[in-house]
């Protein structure tokens, strides 16, 4: 079977000395310098000629002596200086030139094409491309782009790009697949205030990628968190690698774009018609500890938070508002979002009401009241962090590493700017004399009499949002992804040689006789699909294939099923469902119902495919009272591999949709991960140890570790089989007190699907 090679491509010779020249270059020449107002070549010049930059600068075009005041060079080889990022403003039909007289140069390792006309307009396009990053990669260079906006580093005052404006210097970097979201994000981090530390536009993505941007600002001393637009991955093996590397250190926060699933469409299975592309990516982001947002709105509230506060250290919160609706907002926004609510001991409520109207909530939220002043706001927030820093805070929740969402609604005494004021002079004298260190979040609700308030935030790097649940789920998002990223688990080890020994040689044997009759894709028969699965270990109820009734008879005579009752099944054929056409009778009890059970079954069958019957399956039933019809499913991803689905299983699987995915392989820990997040795990977990949150005696439950291992070794074997089987389902696996065994199962192949192996990424780079 496969065997995993670590292969070089383009994108995976790119090192950090690459990333450096293209956002902390030495030197910057621009191909394409103009005159021409307008123009974008003209514009980036410009860009590029901000005062105090930190690099040289040149101007490379052979129809000009002087370009914006600066010496013009005839060609990039010909520049008498230290040019290692070049930044190509040329027509896409001359970029390939352009590259070779940077390589002739010797000095050039950075290239950003700013061109369109590449693979987005088709196959010549496509080939222009691929040209010029085999040039680089020969070269010993490395591309952004083409068809992109360009790149800036704040820090550096470098803007190689054609944006209207530089941006802010600040901890976060931005990459963007889209050049249009480059210059959105940036008109609105203006506004806000929002610095970064690297704005970076990737275009097509031919050549720079995900993952070598993330290798270097995990290790850029400027970046503190990364906040990524994307539309697809690229290479999937190194932006796992990157991103489970980076994400232990600093946060990921993605916006993922295109949630269809028309790349399901295709899938035969219950598993395949479930699994859209957009959650099997969302899966993977979080398996490498990046947090997923699901709007431009959540994107901008996150980097918000990100650009201005310390990271949460702490799932606790308090929240302090002058209005009962703001504060109840707030707190289910709190709760939704994986956090915790603050228990108020009563010493310091006490003393809380000693400075607070004698209707104030006694609880928290904190509501000082419609009237409440400034000096209200900050009397509560100095008895709040007294309280913090006491010995005994730490038990309710409440420590110096406790987020503050403080809420304000405008009423007919309040005074929101001195109050902005209050709040922000009372933390920052806490956060300097080291008696407070979360995150501080603000809500100043309304229009323009809140709107010097807050620019006094931004201006004093306080976030404010527009609403308090705005606010929370900002907050809410940065604290899951550090829950992600300290949850990662390093990936379970392959299957050993001993393991699948007796696997593989089955699947050979069963390719050689399907491929005889069905060509090279083909379904495997229920029967053959369990003797597969079997042969790894796996818990499949075993069943014996009958042509004929007098065969049925006779297998249920002979014992060899192991007694009444017993399950027949329509065996073979080429229909997916087959509860849907009349091929399932259960709990046979007599030899006679057995007899009629196969006439009936064989004349629907024949009814829709006369010449196709091939007879029936008889197994032993399996006791399903009180357990639980489960649905284990793989389905391939052609860039990150086999993906396992776990959920709620039966003939209404497909209407209820109670599943979840994620890439394989998973270890014990992920398996439960993948467990707790099905609505039917509230069933699986109830009557046990791993109790669920609404435990129900209806329901017996299961061993969860059972269960857990059961997943854990299916997903090994998925990895194992990846090469030919581009499905495969077990449905039902019934899960009870003392059962866990599959009743069905189904396997596609495809014995021309070997491809380069982009599969295996979690197995790879998880295990490093």
């Amino acid at each position: 079977m496969s065997q995993c090679t670590s292969l070089l491509t383009p994108a995976s010779m790119i090192g950090m000395e690459h990333i450096q020249a293209i956002m902390r270059p030495r030197g910057v020449a621009v191909v394409g310098a103009t005159n021409r107002e307008g123009s974008v070549g003209n514009t980036i010049c410009r860009n590029l000629q901000a005062e105090g930059r930190q690099f040289e600068l040149y101007m490379v075009n052979p129809k000009r002596v002087s370009v914006l005041g600066d010496k013009c060079w005839p060609s990039v080889s010909a520049i008498e200086g230290t040019p290692d990022l070049a930044v190509v403003v040329t027509p896409a039909a001359v970029c390939a030139q352009v590259l070779e007289d940077c390589a002739a140069s010797g000095k050039v390792r950075g290239v950003v094409v700013i061109a369109a006309g590449f693979k987005e307009v088709g196959a010549e396009g496509l080939k222009m491309e691929e040209q010029l990053v085999e040039i680089a990669a020969h070269n010993n260079m490395a591309i952004v782009g083409p068809n992109c906006l360009g790149v800036q580093s704040p820090h550096h005052l470098l803007n190689a790009s054609f944006a209207a404006a530089p941006a802010r210097p600040g901890p976060v970097a931005f990459i963007s697949q889209s050049g249009a979201m480059c210059t959105a994000v940036l008109d609105w981090s203006l506004e806000t205030r929002v610095g970064f530390s690297a704005f970076v536009s990737l275009g097509s993505m031919a050549h720079v990628d995900w993952g070598s941007l993330l290798t270097y600002f995990g290790e850029d001393a400027d970046t503190q968190a990364v906040i990524m637009y994307m539309e697809s991955i690229g290479d999937a093996r190194g932006f796992v690698a990157a991103a489970t590397s980076v994400a232990r250190r600093k946060p990921i926060i993605v916006i993922k774009a295109g949630k269809t699933e028309a790349a399901a469409a295709a899938a035969v299975s219950h598993t395949g018609s479930m699994t859209g592309s957009y959650d099997t990516f969302v899966a993977a982001l979080r398996r490498c500890g990046c947090q997923v947002v699901g709007s431009m709105k959540e994107f901008e509230n996150v980097a918000l938070l990100m650009a201005k506060q310390p990271a949460p250290r702490s799932e606790h919160a308090v929240v302090i508002t002058n209005a009962g609706g703001p504060g109840v907002l707030c707190t289910d926004a709190v709760c939704g979002a994986g956090m915790q609510l603050a228990h108020l001991q009563p010493n310091l409520i006490a003393k809380l009401s000693q400075i607070l109207p004698a209707a104030w909530s006694r609880n928290n939220p904190i509501d000082v009241l419609g009237d409440a002043t400034e000096n209200g706001y900050q009397r509560t927030l100095e008895t709040l962090i007294d309280e913090m820093n006491a010995p005994n805070g730490r038990d309710s929740g409440l420590s110096p590493d406790t987020a503050l969402l403080v809420l304000l609604s405008p009423q007919s005494v309040t005074r929101p700017l001195e109050t902005a004021k209050a709040v922000t002079e009372t933390v920052a004298k806490a956060r300097q004399a080291g008696r407070f260190r979360g995150p501080l979040v603000c809500s100043w609700m309304g229009g323009p009499a809140v709107s010097s308030s807050k620019d006094w935030f931004h201006e004093q790097g306080i976030p404010c949002y527009e609403q308090p649940d705005m606010a929370a789920y900002a907050l809410g998002h940065w604290v899951q992804q550090q829950k992600l990223a300290m949850s990662m688990t390093q990936a379970p080890k392959s299957l050993g040689a001993e393991e699948t020994a007796g696997g593989r040689q089955l699947l050979n044997r069963l390719i050689e006789t399907y491929k005889a009759t069905h060509g090279t894709q083909f379904t495997l028969s229920e029967h053959d699909s369990k003797e597969l699965l079997m042969a790894y270990g796996l818990p499949v109820a075993a069943g014996i294939v009958c042509t004929s009734e007098q065969e049925a008879v006779a297998a249920v005579a002979s014992n060899r099923v192991g007694g009444f009752p017993v399950v027949m099944k329509i065996h073979g054929g080429k229909f997916t469902h087959k509860s849907d056409i009349g091929g399932v009778h259960l709990n046979l009890n007599t030899q006679d119902q057995v007899l009629a059970a196969f006439r009936d079954i064989e004349t629907s069958y024949r009814k829709l495919d006369p010449a196709g019957f091939e007879g029936v399956t008889v197994q032993k039933c399996v006791d399903v009272k009180g357990g639980t019809e489960l649905i284990f499913g793989c389905t391939q991803d052609p860039q990150l591999g086999p993906i396992i689905t776990f959920g709620a299983g039966g003939t209404m699987v497909e209407i209820f949709k109670d599943v979840a995915t994620t890439p394989a392989p998973l270890g014990i820990e992920e398996a439960a991960k993948l467990v707790k997040s099905t609505m039917i795990s509230k069933a699986l977990l109830t009557n046990n140890d791993e109790r669920s949150s609404s435990p129900n005696q209806r329901f017996k439950g299961c061993n969860p570790g059972q269960l857990y291992s059961f997943i854990s070794r299916f997903s090994l074997v998925c990895v194992d089989l990846w090469e030919y089987v581009t499905e495969c389902e077990m449905n039902p696996v019934i899960a009870g007190p003392q059962t866990l065994i599959a009743l069905d199962a189904r396997i596609v192949i495809d014995t021309e699907k070997r491809v380069v192996d982009p599969a295996m990424t979690f197995l790879d780079s998880l295990q490093g």
